[in-house]
């Protein structure tokens, strides 16, 4: 048994009670702007600076220690609305340039794709501090927002620094456009975005969403018990979850039992089928379970739909937990 100080009744306990009331890295870690909606994984060693703060920053700079930076960089203007790439042109993102660079000048472009989209990724020469550099930039408009994905270093390290830099940013994602409105606890000290349209109960812990239909729901709740601390998700042991769980759900078959992170803390994740009554009737159920424990505090997250939906479901499902972030 993997608990410290903690028993297995207390444990089942919970499971029970969760499922009654209502998914790595060794080198990066996972950065969410909640204001902006986009995820970037970014290097664990390198120096990462936010401007204004943490949580809503326009610019997020990652350097590592020869000077060579990834950034993320965020022009929100009611002119970008409606506007592609294409519409603005080379010699509008020059111009940005030239607000922090001298001596601009453009070397290239090519279409790449990110997030599985096309988009321009263009390459310019420029002098800051009258140091010569070279910068590579990927450009991404959402809305009002244009977002600027940039690779910068001496033109001696840029070939190497080039392909680093365009590892992190492949990971690059937009979850406005797939989650909803952020909800936020500041008793639990978590937020979370639910999918666009569905239905939340967010007054009260355990929160409850559903969408038009009923049948897929997500809950969230969060326990506090001194008895937590201490530990984290992998002191959790797979085969005592899904012996809670079975008391419940007698019929549960495990597809994937596996510790993985989320916002950078350690979480147990469980994904498996198991008959439940929904929409007035039994049918099998796809339930996707995470187990966060932070301090004193508990946090179960669960997304479910019946089985024969869940593909139609799984990357709006994905996208809540990437949203998952603590805000202390």
């Amino acid at each position: 048994m993997k608990f410290k100080n903690f028993t297995t009744n207390s444990i089942k306990f919970i499971l029970i009670i969760a499922i009654f009331i209502f998914t790595n890295t060794l080198h990066s870690q996972s950065y969410i702007n909640a204001k902006y909606a986009y995820r970037i994984n970014l290097p664990k060693t390198w120096k990462i600076s936010y401007e204004p703060s943490k949580e809503d920053a326009y610019l997020v700079v990652a350097e590592n220690e020869n000077g060579s930076k990834l950034s993320v960089i965020v022009y929100e203007n009611n002119y970008y609305a409606g506007k592609t790439v294409d519409n603005l042109g080379i010699n509008h993102f020059i111009g940005l340039l030239k607000k922090n660079y001298s001596d601009v000048n453009f070397i290239t472009s090519d279409m790449e794709s990110l997030e599985n989209d096309k988009i321009l990724y263009a390459i310019y020469s420029a002098k800051k501090d009258d140091e010569d550099l070279q910068i590579g930039q990927y450009y991404i408009i959402e809305g009002t927002l244009l977002y600027i994905i940039q690779i910068e270093a001496k033109p001696n390290l840029f070939p190497s620094f080039e392909e680093t830099g365009k590892g992190y940013a492949y990971t690059f994602s937009l979850i406005g456009k797939k989650t909803g409105k952020y909800v936020t606890n500041t008793k639990f000290n978590f937020r979370i975005a639910f999918p666009e349209g569905w239905t939340v109960q967010s007054t009260y812990i355990p929160y409850r969403a559903t969408d038009n239909t009923n049948l897929a729901v997500i809950n969230v709740n969060v326990y506090d018990d001194d008895e937590f601390k201490g530990l984290t998700a992998k002191d959790l042991d797979f085969e005592e979850l899904i012996e809670g769980i079975r008391e419940k759900r007698k019929d549960i078959r495990v597809d994937v039992k596996i510790y993985t992170m989320i916002d950078n803390v350690p979480a147990a994740h469980l994904k498996y089928d198991a008959t439940e009554v929904r929409g007035g009737k039994q049918q099998k159920i796809t339930f996707l379970d995470y187990y966060i424990i932070r301090d004193n505090y508990f946090y179960f997250i669960q997304c479910s739909v019946p089985v024969g939906m869940y593909l139609n479901y799984k990357d709006r499902f994905n996208s809540v937990i990437e949203s998952f972030q603590f805000t202390k």
